[in-house]
């Protein structure tokens, strides 16, 4: 009898752990969306070393959407957040034009992974401006539709971008762009703001290795001047 009983134990372990492990996501099914996303709430799934950690998002499907902590090689190199999409999802995310805003955040170099789980919450310090209508939608449609500049093309003409060049406080927190995304609560769009000379760039990570810039128009860089006047934020720190 206990012997049965013994074996009948073992195959119910067998059952749980093979259903268990059918939840779990293929990887290699995903490819990377942006490193401009992330995350309000998400559950360790996978682990890939070196230094790569995924998410499951809460709210999300993973039949759509999954996030990573991701970390290249070498001494020193910076983890970012990176969104991946499924192969076989066709549908698009999309900015909430009504929810952009200005914050001043951490980097996320000191962040445990535990902390990464709600990396959205734990990066923001604080937020400095609401957009109205007119100037969100401009920026969101910019960002969806407008034509990237490669960085090789701005190295070219004699533009070459280093940390000086980020818009931070004096502690070294970051001025990031912010929209919420409709249809995914859970999901936030961010981007670090630059400045070159007189002109502001915002950071497009479509391609972690290989950033594109978008120029700020006229009337952004104007309310930028007035929120680094206001928060004593600059770049060349």
């Amino acid at each position: 009898m206990n012997n049965k009983i013994f074996i009948i134990m073992i195959l119910c372990m067998i059952i749980t752990l093979c259903f268990t492990s059918c939840g779990i996501p293929n990887i290699s099914e995903y490819h990377t969306v942006s490193g401009n996303f992330v995350w309000n709430e998400g559950y360790k799934i996978d682990t890939k070393f070196p230094g790569r950690i995924y998410y499951e998002i809460e709210g999300v499907p993973t039949e759509e959407y999954i996030a990573c902590k991701w970390r290249d090689k070498g001494i020193g190199v910076e983890s970012v957040p990176i969104l991946m999409k499924h192969k076989d999802f066709e549908g698009n995310w999309e900015l909430d034009a009504s929810s952009a805003k200005l914050i001043i955040s951490e980097s996320g170099l000191n962040l445990s992974d535990d902390e990464w789980s709600s990396i959205e919450q734990n990066i923001i310090v604080q937020e400095v401006y609401k957009f109205d209508g007119a100037i969100a939608e401009q920026l969101a449609n910019s960002i969806i539709s407008a034509d990237y500049i490669e960085y090789k093309d701005l190295s070219e003409s004699g533009i070459l971008f280093n940390l000086s060049n980020y818009i931070c406080d004096s502690e070294g927190h970051f001025l990031r762009l912010h929209f919420t995304l409709k249809d995914y609560d859970a999901l936030s769009w961010i981007a670090c703001i630059l400045k070159y000379d007189d002109t502001y760039y915002i950071e497009i990570k479509e391609d972690i290795h290989n950033p594109q810039f978008l120029v700020c128009s006229d009337e952004f860089a104007a309310l930028l001047d007035e929120v680094c006047n206001e928060y004593d934020l600059n770049a060349n720190r």
